[in-house]
């Protein structure tokens, strides 16, 4: 059995995921991925086809036009490797779906069945037009031979979303991420200059307006000795910057105790963090339905959870007793929540990261996706 792999961005999480689970895939399964240059894959591999425009969608005017440009330009390089490689599957890890009713018709000449990992039902902000990107979507959706995502709730929002019956889209699970270790390990504790004896929270990774920061800084500052690692950055012009956020812990007298590294973390300093940390805030708003990078990253570091109104995430926190869930967003409910995750954590309370780490296996996603082609292929 043949396929495909089509990833249109050269790293992120996206990229990771599917290397993660290209990595453990049983090796009847001859896989090839179709990529933009400079990813994380071994460009001497024969199967990694580096042909793609790299979507570097940050807000400026020249990378805006090559992000649309790619939305034409991309499946047209997609279509000549299926050629080419002739594959019995095709697996997007995210699709351009601007242009899907220019070529969708060429990919259904090949009669060759496709498959999507939803890490995302909808588009949180429109490139175009965002009826039209809806229609685009749902139309993928519906095309596909079958859909993956990461939780009940992602399968009940992308089934109500898209018109399609529950049994098409299938549940995998998205496994921990393992970083290596550097050998000279930081004291960011010491270097932030935050004491030993208070508690620490992390917020880590890409920063968004739909990630909850402002809130979790509002939190954060209502409790007059804790504090706040914010590790990352924002990527896109399209969202609230850090110098934002600065000026919120300012405003409420926090900015002592709000630390920000506002720099790309290497996978090597990853643990510095998590070590310095004593839990990890994931106040994700309810638009954010994708399963988490930075979650799975936490449960690597065994380091508990702050969510809220993540839908997902949610689910994830409450199935495997990894943190402690919010009502909702606002300040009052996380404040609560904080609290009762402050208690668990100073009882040394005994989170199901074990749990999770034994049935939330890449393993595991591979088995499942290996047995949705083998179906796709035999119910052609």
């Amino acid at each position: 059995m043949r396929v495909l792999n089509y990833i249109n961005y050269h790293q992120g999480g996206i990229t990771r995921y599917t290397a993660e689970v290209l990595k453990v895939m049983p090796a009847q399964v001859e896989m090839h991925v179709i990529c933009p240059p400079g990813t994380s894959f071994d460009a001497n591999d024969p199967s990694i086809h580096p042909c793609l425009v790299e979507t570097s969608d940050i807000g400026f005017f020249s990378n805006r036009l090559r992000l649309l440009w790619s939305q034409y330009k991309n499946p047209s390089q997609m279509l000549r490797q299926i050629k080419n490689i002739r594959p019995d599957i095709i697996h997007f890890g995210n699709v351009n779906h601007l242009t899907y009713s220019y070529w969708r018709r060429f990919l259904k000449s090949f009669s060759i069945p496709f498959f999507v990992t939803v890490h995302d039902v909808r588009r949180d902000k429109c490139m175009v037009n965002s009826w039209w990107e809806n229609r685009q979507l749902m139309s993928i959706y519906r095309d596909a031979a079958g859909l993956f995502v990461h939780s009940v709730a992602q399968q009940i929002d992308l089934a109500q979303y898209s018109g399609i019956p529950l049994s098409k889209i299938t549940i995998v699970p998205h496994g921990p991420y393992a970083y290596p270790l550097n050998s000279s390990p930081l004291d960011i504790r010491d270097k932030l200059g935050i004491p030993n004896n208070v508690q620490v929270g992390l917020f880590f990774g890409s920063v968004r307006d739909d990630k909850g920061l402002g809130e979790l800084i509002s939190v954060v500052a209502s409790l007059p000795n804790d504090h706040l690692i914010v590790a990352g950055r924002c990527t896109s012009k399209r969202h609230k910057t850090i110098s934002h956020y600065r000026e919120l812990a300012r405003k409420l007298e926090a900015h002592k105790r709000i630390h920000f590294v506002e720099s790309f973390i290497p996978e090597d300093r990853v643990a510095d963090y998590f070590r310095a940390a004593d839990w990890c805030g994931l106040v994700y708003r309810s638009s954010f339905t994708s399963q988490s990078g930075v979650l799975c990253s936490a449960v690597h570091f065994k380091t508990p959870l702050l969510v809220a109104s993540s839908p997902t995430l949610v689910e994830t926190v409450k199935q495997y007793q990894i943190g402690v869930a919010a009502t909702d967003s606002s300040i009052e409910a996380l404040t609560f929540a904080m609290h009762q995750l402050r208690a668990a954590t100073k009882k040394a309370q005994q989170f199901g990261f074990d749990k999770f780490d034994k049935e939330s296996t890449w393993q595991r996603n591979a088995n499942i996706t290996c047995l949705a082609y083998l179906n796709a292929i035999n119910d052609k």
